[in-house]
């Protein structure tokens, strides 16, 4: 059943972008990136590690830059967005990371 839920909360978007996932364990990443699920309904997305750099980010098949994510200590690597460039299926947020916020595309709720 979780399963039919993430096909419906993520067929509107591109699985390319976040790939759902349970664990780290099932995202495919960068060579040398240390892989992320994060929680989201009841399974995740996939994104990696970054140390502060967007160059962190590269080898995505999109642009990604790193930005830290809500309250946590970890920056992690995203879609940007300027409020109107997100696919369909996602929409631009801050990452609400204090006073380092960066906007991204986010898959809708």
């Amino acid at each position: 059943m979780a399963l039919l839920v993430v096909m419906v909360a993520f067929g509107c978007g591109d699985d390319d972008l976040y790939p759902p996932c349970e664990s780290a364990s099932d995202c495919e990443v960068p060579e040398g990136k240390s892989a992320v699920c994060v929680p989201r309904l009841d399974l995740g997305f996939c994104t990696w590690k970054c140390n502060g750099s967007d160059s962190d980010c590269d080898g995505a098949e999109y642009e990604q830059i790193c930005a830290p994510f809500e309250s946590t200590d970890e920056m992690l690597c995203f879609p940007p967005c300027d409020g109107e460039t997100c696919p369909e299926g996602f929409g631009c947020r801050s990452t609400g990371g204090g006073s380092n916020n960066r906007k991204i595309c986010y898959p809708n709720e």
